[in-house]
């Protein structure tokens, strides 16, 4: 095919930009497509090649160059139809779920009058969006604006552009949406593509040609929009054995050494993946996509300081081809992993102890905008916050925790962080921010975490029984020992009295009665109040006589001194059943095991310490 124009078209001298499409069934996204061109194209091209929607009406809308053409399964045919038709200087070659970008329809005109007559071929980036909320996307610059009659296309599927020397690039982008599809659409276009390139490659000769090598990249790639993964691999395989027979790896290859050597990171071949991220080094130093891949492959074979090395390598030729990105003509894939690879550097430094590079790193994570899944990195760093970082790396990073917490939220990751707070606590390092928990047991860890004056003795104590009153039936003497003993540290006197009588008239245990009267003959000693005092010990020992043995050494104090100083009868039962017992109740009829080893996590009391220190 010759680059001459085709049916007598006469260019305009006056119209500078065409843009040519083709469409078929486009009506949710043409309407976007002509509007970023109306204003910025002279004339607007419009093929249809048989849409039963109102694909062709709302094209009208917008110009009234819209031609019809039967669809021959054949991509390239279709175009080269298209080309036809401009009249302008420059043709931008657009698709219907594409849109050019504010920055291009702002400096597109002025850049085309610029240049000089030897220039033919445009290099424009296509930044690829990937999901509905349009955060993750890839990029890639592709040929698309061409002097009139200097380009025709060829092969029918992922047709490409034979296009004449010079070539310069444009360095504002088009926007493209193709990407995002729905499950309909997904499996329309994985059959369409699917049939049109295995029938291509059967009429490819040449199985040594960069062709041949091209659409079984191709088909790689349609295996991976909707095919079974059984077919995937056996299309990545093939391809592979081929690079390796022919012995070079094209421009195409690089994207599929990639997306392959990724998938197998995915099934833990983790040495194969590695030699597939080589080669595409060694193919082209300057793409960043492998050095991911390489980091990727260390980090999961837990290899930390070679991992660190390929993610500072990947960030510096990632940043390179950012600020060039209109030279490159493949897509730059790893543009949706820069999330990942932020957060496995964050991991990684904090692991070798730079706690500066790990928050920096936790930081842009954050600033980078990506629905990849990074629930499994972020996992990995909980479990070293848990399992390795010492109290001094908690409290230096207890800012970098809140962050990553906050992080997890927002993604909407399925994390337990539970541990943490244990470990936090156990570090004794104070927070004042919230973390979502799950357990009972961890928020009241968590809220003692925050407020250290709390104590959560009691409520983990008495977390069977439904009232204090059932507990106290059940667990008798001891356990009333036990409640007065939190109680009489924490509540005033008086506090402290109107308890006891609440209990004391609740309680039908004559026994449990009798050392209630007892411990409120206590409260009266300690305001000083001592015929109150005298008067409760001798109704204690009515009520409960064994109990007399008790009060007897406090009656003969009070006889040669009256003084609240006076030590009560708590004191002497308390060291009583701790003498007689390993513990002063078995309260593992009231708190599981596991509960009981977290116990001095909740609760300062010397009965709680001691409990979780024996179990």
């Amino acid at each position: 095919m010759s680059f001459a124009k085709d049916g007598g078209v006469i260019l305009s001298k006056s119209c500078l930009l065409s843009v040519a499409m083709i469409v078929k069934d486009e009506e949710q996204n043409i309407r976007r497509a002509l509007e970023s061109v109306k204003d910025v194209a002279d004339e607007i091209i419009v093929v249809d090649t048989g849409s039963k929607d109102r694909t062709p009406e709302i094209a009208k809308e917008y110009t009234d160059k819209v031609f019809f053409h039967e669809w021959k399964d054949d991509f390239s045919e279709a175009r080269n139809f298209s080309l036809k038709f401009p009249k302008c200087e420059w043709v931008l070659i657009l698709d219907a779920d594409e849109e050019v970008s504010e920055s291009f329809r702002e400096n597109i005109r002025d850049f085309l009058k610029e240049l000089p007559k030897d220039v033919n071929t445009i290099y424009v980036p296509t930044i690829s969006f990937l999901d509905w909320d349009l955060l993750t996307k890839e990029v890639t610059s592709t040929a698309r604006i061409f002097r009139n009659g200097t380009v025709y296309y060829k092969n029918p599927v992922h047709n490409q552009p034979i296009y004449k020397p010079k070539v310069v690039k444009f360095p504002h982008g088009v926007l493209h949406y193709g990407y995002i599809w729905t499950r309909k659409l997904r499996k329309r276009k994985y059959e369409r593509s699917k049939k049109l390139i295995s029938e291509h490659l059967k009429n490819i000769k040449d199985k040594n040609s960069d062709e041949y090598i091209y659409y079984l990249v191709q088909l790689y790639k349609v295996e991976c929009i909707g095919g079974k993964v059984h077919e995937r691999r056996k299309v990545g395989w093939k391809v592979f054995e081929e690079i390796k027979r022919i012995g070079r790896a094209p421009l195409i290859a690089l994207e599929f050494l990639f997306l392959f050597g990724m998938d197998l990171v995915s099934i833990g071949l983790f040495d194969l993946a590695k030699e597939m991220f080589e080669i595409a080094i060694s193919a082209r130093k300057d793409f960043p996509d492998p050095y991911f891949g390489l980091l990727v492959v260390h980090y999961n074979k837990k290899n930390y300081e070679e991992a660190i090395k390929w993610g500072e390598k990947f960030f510096e030729v990632y940043n390179s081809v950012l600020s060039k990105i209109a030279l490159f003509e493949w897509t730059i894939m790893s543009m949706k992993y820069i999330q990942a690879a932020h957060l496995i550097m964050s991991h990684l430094n904090l692991y070798l102890g730079n706690l500066k590079e790990g928050k920096k790193h936790l930081h842009l994570a954050r600033k980078n905008e990506s629905m990849e899944n990074v629930e499994a990195i972020v996992k990995n760093i909980k479990e070293f916050l848990v399992k390795t970082a010492d109290k001094k790396q908690l409290d230096d990073l207890k800012d970098y925790i809140k962050d990553l917490i906050d992080f997890s939220l927002y993604k909407g990751l399925n994390i337990t962080w539970d541990d943490l707070v244990e470990k936090l606590a156990d570090s004794k390092v104070k927070i004042d921010f919230d973390i979502p928990v799950k357990s009972s047991l961890a928020r009241l860890i968590l809220e003692k975490l925050k407020d250290p004056s709390k104590d959560f003795f009691l409520d983990v104590l008495m977390n069977r029984s439904s009232s204090e009153i059932e507990f106290l039936e059940d667990a008798g003497v001891p356990g009333v020992i036990l409640m007065y003993s939190k109680l009489s540290a924490e509540k005033r006197n008086i506090d402290l009295l109107k308890k006891l009588r609440h209990w004391e008239n609740s309680i039908n245990s004559i026994d449990v009665k009798g050392v209630l009267r007892a411990l409120i003959g206590d409260v009266f000693l300690n305001l000083g109040n001592f015929s109150e005092a005298l008067k409760n010990y001798k109704k204690a020992v009515e009520l409960f006589p064994e109990i007399g043995r008790f009060i007897k050494p406090i009656l003969e104090d009070l006889k040669t001194s009256v003084s609240k100083d006076t030590p009560g009868i708590f004191e002497e039962l308390e060291k009583f059943f701790l003498e007689n017992k390993e513990l002063i109740l078995d309260v593992r009829k009231y708190i599981d095991t596991e509960v009981l080893k977290r116990f001095y996590l909740i609760s300062d009391n010397d009965f709680a310490k001691y409990v979780s220190a024996v179990s």
